[in-house]
């Protein structure tokens, strides 16, 4: 297999708190309006039951809302200082991205992974870097100035090649 581009990403806090700031602002309005809708269904239920005298029923409904807010936070907090603590950023480690016609390789201490771009869920960029998302969160993040082979233009075209057919899967510039 040829070799099309060439990258080493070093992790640090700095590009992970980007990788954070980056997710948080592209899913804002999409976390915003599921917020809304759930709002509306639990305003309803505890009407319903307040109505029907169901006081009890009411108060454990917005205590488990509560509860199930306060977690979500604190789990999203803890999961964020957990990889911020984590021997890949707290040591700087570079992550060297190799990627061919049909798939690319992460090499992290002499430990490589291939990972075939079909398994790609979305491709995003800024400024400063790519995000190839794996799923929902978790994500590879490619700082545009890594690049060994090829430039950051050229690498953003052969991406958008291989993610086009991909539904809601191309490639966002912001």
């Amino acid at each position: 297999m040829e070799l099309k581009f060439r990258n080493i990403t070093k992790c640090t806090k700095g590009i992970y708190n980007e990788f954070l700031r980056f997710h948080s602002e592209k899913h804002k309005s999409e976390y915003l309006i599921k917020a809304i809708l759930i709002l509306f269904v639990i305003a309803y239920m505890v009407i319903f039951n307040i109505v029907y005298k169901n006081y009890m029923v009411a108060l454990i409904i917005i205590g488990m809302v509560i509860l199930f807010c306060v977690s979500r936070e604190h789990y999203q907090k803890r999961t964020a200082k957990r990889q911020l603590k984590s021997f890949k950023i707290k040591n700087s480690e570079e992550i060297e991205f190799s990627f061919y016609n049909k798939y690319f390789t992460t090499k992290v201490n002499e430990k490589k992974q291939k990972v075939r771009y079909y398994k790609i869920y979305k491709v995003c960029n800024d400024e400063k870097n790519f995000y190839l998302y794996l799923d929902k969160t978790h994500a590879f993040i490619i700082s545009k100035t890594g690049f060994i082979k090829g430039t950051p233009e050229e690498f953003e075209e052969f991406i958008l090649k291989k993610c086009r057919f991909k539904i809601g899967r191309i490639l966002q510039i912001d």
